[in-house]
């Protein structure tokens, strides 16, 4: 798949069916969305191509630019133009499409059926179509995925997130939520009290995943394992903000910083709180152990994973 700034892009002789969205989380919607690119580009004999922002003003997101552009590639586009938000917000609607033309040599266009584009969002479906049609460029307008009488959205999959509702952010993601990162060198606190734990220093820093103790698999070296993991900053030791993982029912050795390690969030078991005592604190992580523990032997590790 060629990637380019679509400032600096040249489409030479060859015609582009081009998509436009943030793609945030590349959920069931976004899929269907690049499916459809697909046959159209067939059909024009185009280029597949998707237009995204690089850089956007989220509060918080579901993937990052590697992960998106792992997505298109898996999914079958050939040409990812980006630019960054700060770059265009600006652009006038007929400003927006007009670059898109001139610079992609469109022969399509495919959009969701709530599009909107240009400064403050002022252009939509219909001026959308005026345009495509005076320019002759094909236009399919792809209807909203709708499960449970919800539309699939990059915030509804947010909302589930916050409120920890992971299997049903599954169903709209069509995968389930997992997080990325790196192991990094912690304190050593978790293993002088009998529970040693692997720091990890997340990728995505903009996670909608909240603070708690949760019952996760964990993909190490391609093996998945049971873990408890602990996210949040610890009033108990006056520390902050970590991601930590213990390991359940297997001893993992070897493990050097800068492994990379996934965590799937199946299911939160509580909020953060202050012990007054080491032996308090102790005796939660006991009951947050078993709790995980019955959790995960509920779920089969590999339908899990089948799903990433």
């Amino acid at each position: 798949m060629k990637i380019s700034d679509i400032h600096h892009f040249n489409s030479g002789d060859s015609s582009t069916v081009v998509g436009i969205g943030k793609f945030d989380g590349f959920h069931i919607g976004h899929q269907y969305l690049v499916k459809r690119i697909i046959r159209v580009s067939r059909l024009l004999n185009s280029v597949p191509a998707v237009f995204t922002f690089k850089n956007y003003p989220f509060d918080t997101i579901l993937s990052l630019w590697e992960e998106k552009l792992e997505a298109f590639k898996r999914n079958g586009i050939d040409l990812c133009l980006w630019a960054d938000f700060s770059e265009i917000y600006k652009l006038q609607p007929q400003d927006f499409l007009d670059m898109m033309r001139r610079t992609c040599n469109t022969s399509g266009i495919v959009v969701g059926e709530n599009f909107r584009f240009g400064f403050r969002r002022k252009g939509d479906i219909s001026f959308l179509r005026r345009w495509t049609k005076s320019n002759h460029i094909e236009l399919s307008v792809v209807k909203p995925v709708v499960v449970h009488n919800k539309i699939v959205s990059s915030s509804e999959i947010k909302n589930l997130i916050r409120n920890s509702d992971f299997r049903r952010a599954a169903l709209l993601l069509g995968r389930w939520f997992a997080v990325k990162g790196t192991s990094v060198k912690g304190r050593g606190i978790g293993k002088t009290i009998g529970f040693p734990t692997i720091n990890i220093d997340l990728k995505n820093k903009n996670s909608p995943l909240k603070e708690g103790i949760y019952a996760c698999i964990v993909v190490y070296k391609n093996k998945p394992l049971k873990g408890a993991v602990f996210y949040g900053s610890s009033s108990t030791f006056g520390l902050p903000l970590s991601f930590e993982i213990h390991i359940i029912g297997e001893k993992i050795t070897g493990v050097n910083e800068g492994d990379i390690f996934t965590v799937i969030p199946v299911k939160k078991i509580r909020e953060i709180k202050t012990f007054t005592t080491v032996q308090n604190l102790v005796n939660q992580i006991k009951k947050d152990i078993r709790e995980t523990e019955i959790i995960l032997n509920s779920h089969k590790l590999d339908d899990v994973l089948k799903w990433m």
